[in-house]
């Protein structure tokens, strides 16, 4: 999972999911960030033409401080274009 401002070009922070999809931003300071995702498959050399395009999953969330924000994002493997 990526956050970066929003109307930023560059990620602010990084995080990895945990096996439930969960993750967390400890050092984000308040304002709108976009929060993105995209899919990474292990091997590339034998993978359709559609997922050499990977699916990305974005939502743009209001951060707080000190407020835990929850957010969902959803992945379709079969999309033909990407968003």
């Amino acid at each position: 999972m990526h956050a970066r401002r929003v109307g930023s070009e560059r990620t602010q922070a990084a995080a990895e999911m945990d096996a439930r999809g969960r993750f967390m931003f400890e050092e984000l300071i308040a304002g709108d960030y976009e929060f993105y995702t995209q899919v990474h498959f292990t091997s590339m050399a034998d993978a359709t033409p559609r997922q050499r395009r990977p699916p990305i999953g974005r939502q743009t969330v209001t951060v707080r401080d000190g407020v835990e924000a929850q957010i969902t994002i959803n992945l379709d493997l079969n999309a033909d274009e990407q968003q």
